[in-house]
């Protein structure tokens, strides 16, 4: 799969590019409200990595037809859905546009929907990492050996939770709540986000954003449930334990803390 790598100020001209594309598409077929046009958008761009049965309960359908017509007419822009898009903030740190895309569709068609919207982000990440310490560790159950790993490896390209895996989910988290609190279109809200450096913060905005028990949030991690949806992921044999499951949540979210007040991933 070819990877593309962007600054966030060309990632805008896509983002803008592929919204006239879609607009065009939706005045074709004949609906053009902006949900659905965004909705289009963020299908487009994770088509590529994010799709089957499990995407389309979490996330809904990808529009074929849509591919079809980016293909015929908007050659570039297939190329780059087809593939990888990583951009750079501000501060040079890599935001996996694909991952983050599916994960904010998963987010706006979720939000009151059948599972919980963040094992499509941050919960689901923090799963596949519980699973990835646990053989790392030769499914230790002590505490300090499965924290000790578990710090090793969260952020770690080699693994499931990488960096640019974990500014995607935050990202993804804090422009969807912004969204909702601003009554602002994704195009408008994800330009704000990165030319107004409300990215500078995004770690104490996902912490803000979660409440007084974000800590606490964190530290739980997702249900014990995700690891049924995990069934397919390398490695997974058992459920983890819970002494195993709260190491990994408890790092994460110790992560997360020590880093408010942090640019840099």
């Amino acid at each position: 799969m070819e990877v593309y790598k962007f600054d966030y100020t060309y990632i805008n001209t896509v983002i803008n590019q592929l919204k006239e594309a879609c607009k065009s598409y939706y005045t074709y077929v004949g609906n053009v409200s902006n949900f659905e046009i965004e909705t289009g958008m963020l299908r487009a761009i994770r088509s590529s990595s994010y799709d089957g049965i499990k995407w389309e309960v979490s996330a809904g359908l990808i529009d074929k037809s849509l591919l079809d017509f980016l293909k015929k007419n908007y050659e570039y822009l297939y190329k780059l859905c087809s593939g990888k898009i990583i951009f750079t903030d501000n501060k040079g740190n890599e935001i996996d546009f694909t991952h983050f895309c599916a994960t904010l569709d998963s987010y706006r068609m979720n939000g009151n929907g059948v599972i919980p919207k963040e094992w499509s982000g941050w919960q689901g990440d923090l799963a596949t990492l519980t699973i990835d310490v646990v053989g790392r560790s030769n499914n230790s159950q002590d505490y300090d050996v499965l924290i000790s790993h578990a710090r090793t490896i969260l952020g770690s390209p080699e693994y499931s939770f990488s960096k640019e895996d974990i500014n995607s989910d935050v990202d993804a988290s804090n422009i969807y709540n912004y969204m909702k609190q601003s009554q602002l279109d994704f195009v408008t809200a994800f330009k704000n986000y990165y030319y107004n450096s409300m990215n500078m913060s995004r770690f104490n905005r996902f912490i803000t954003y979660m409440g007084d028990d974000a800590f606490y949030i964190m530290t739980q991690g997702p249900s014990e449930l995700i690891y049924i949806g995990l069934q397919s992921y390398p490695g997974l044999g058992k459920t983890p334990s819970i002494i195993q499951q709260r190491a990994v949540s408890g790092t994460f979210a110790n992560f997360v803390f020590e880093k408010r007040d942090s640019s840099i991933t």
